[in-house]
């Protein structure tokens, strides 16, 4: 602890060696590179380049185990209210984790996961089911993927190279629908009398063959303006086109088709 001697505000902190730390904070004083502005203002305005002549450092409680340490700090400041400026030079209210305790809680973490793990299952995006693991490592291990890949598709809910992977078991899971996005749009473009003229799939392949920029066209889908007699419009897949892909074929969707299904959808 950090008294004043001259009006007994107080700093509290929690350190490993005590003699370093009681050095450094002197150090960064009497060079004005203190990172406790007010501890360094007070320094400043009273001192004679002397840490003593305006300090006092004292230890108020030692032999504290690791794990308990920033809980301590957290008594000590709530005791002496010295996150209060009328009463000390703290920041905050104490207890941050520091580089020690840090690894403590990841050597901790480690073998809480290491015994119990995190159950992963898994299926193809038929909604069929693949198999049931301990672990994301172990899943990793067996897919020949990244764990982080699929701990964003576990988190994120998407799929991943044709697998979705799931925390719980899944009961009646229906085929995998791909999430909105620029990769599985198709753009409906009409002309000035509101008819069907074409139909891209994908919005960057649609701006490249209209000579426009991505967010131009994403734009203008969205508002829905009409510009040089054309206007575009995106039509997301969704289930009840699942069974006319498998039938037809991506490719062999004809514009009468799409035609049909947007005059069910609006």
């Amino acid at each position: 602890m950090i008294r004043s001697k001259i009006n007994n505000k107080v700093y509290i902190g929690k350190t490993k060696n005590i003699s370093s730390r009681e050095c450094d904070h002197k150090r960064s004083l009497e060079k004005g590179t203190h990172y406790n502005i007010y501890l360094q203002k007070h320094y400043n305005k009273y001192s004679n380049k002397d840490f003593y002549s305006v300090f006092s450092f004292t230890i108020i409680e030692n032999n504290i185990e690791n794990i308990f340490i920033g809980d301590r700090e957290r008594y000590w400041i709530s005791y002496y209210r010295s996150n209060n400026n009328k009463y000390g030079f703290n920041l905050t209210i104490g207890g941050e984790i520091s580089e020690w305790s840090r690894e403590v809680l990841k050597r901790r973490i480690k073998t809480v996961r290491k015994k119990y793990g995190r159950r992963v299952y898994c299926y193809c995006v038929k909604g069929n089911y693949i198999g049931t693991w301990n672990s994301v490592p172990e899943c990793a291990e067996y897919f020949n993927f990244n764990r982080n890949s699929i701990m964003n598709a576990l988190l994120r809910g998407i799929q991943l190279k044709g697998y979705l992977f799931f925390k719980t078991k899944q009961k009646n899971l229906k085929p995998y629908v791909a999430s909105r996005s620029r990769k599985n749009v198709y753009i409906c473009v009409y002309n000035e009398k509101n008819n069907l003229i074409d139909v891209i799939f994908g919005l960057k392949e649609c701006a490249e063959k209209y000579s426009l920029n991505v967010y131009s066209l994403n734009s203008r889908c969205r508002r829905k303006t009409v510009v040089n007699n054309i206007r575009f419009q995106k039509f997301y897949p969704s289930k009840m086109w699942i069974d006319m892909f498998e039938s037809f074929g991506t490719e062999q969707i004809t514009l009468l088709h799409i035609d049909e299904k947007m005059g069910e959808l609006t």
